[in-house]
């Protein structure tokens, strides 16, 4: 009678011995796709702060030079377009750029919405000798759109320019494991752009020896 007593004693320890594996398993699944999800997340996160924050030190850097000597001169956009373009190939490949704008802000900061007092350059590497369309370059097309520099006031007796830069990027996941679209800016047919991350740095024109 004992000896089936302790069979059937080994017998129900196997058992649970199983089913103690079998949630062991279970709970081992649940806990690595959390654990998985949190990497994904964290991975993905980083990077496009990083694509972030390389993007806005970049655009500070145009908007600064922008504001400084070169304010009022014909080369005063490109460069502010250069020095973006060193800036953000410092951190980030630069074809993430789709668009910059050079403009006068308002005391906010913000684009008064007057074309007249804003410049819209696209991004093109097709060219080799000039990035931007159109060229602001006066060696090239010289072509610096509506907002002539030379309309900048640099000048403490007449009103310093509030210069603003925005610049709008691109990002691509690296996964689709979070479920989110790629940030693919349209065609440039779209005034502002959509479907774009955007960063705007905005300074008061130095004044210069008048």
């Amino acid at each position: 009678m004992s000896s089936r007593k302790g069979a059937f004693a080994l017998k129900l320890l196997r058992r649970l011995r199983g089913s103690e594996s079998g949630a062991a398993l279970v709970e081992m699944a649940i806990v690595s796709m959390i654990l998985f999800t949190m990497i994904f997340g964290i991975v993905e996160y980083g990077l496009a702060f990083s694509k972030r924050l390389t993007v806005a030190n970049a655009t500070e850097t145009a908007a600064r030079v922008g504001s400084g000597v070169v304010g009022s001169t014909v080369n005063a956009d490109i460069a502010i377009l250069s020095a973006l373009e060193g800036a953000i190939n410092s951190g980030v490949a630069q074809d993430i750029i789709h668009e910059v704008w050079i403009y006068e802000a308002d005391v906010d900061g913000n684009w008064t919405g007057n074309t007249d007092t804003r410049n819209r350059y696209l991004f093109d590497l097709t060219d080799p000798n000039c990035h931007w369309s159109p060229c602001p370059d006066p060696a090239e097309s010289g072509v610096a759109g509506p907002w002539d520099p030379g309309l900048r006031s640099t000048s403490l007796s007449s009103g310093l320019t509030i210069i603003g830069v925005r610049v709008f990027f691109e990002h691509e996941w690296i996964t689709s494991f979070l479920g989110y679209d790629d940030l693919d800016c349209n065609d440039g047919s779209s005034d502002p752009p959509s479907d774009c991350w955007a960063d705007t740095a905005v300074m008061r024109m130095e004044p210069q020896s008048e």
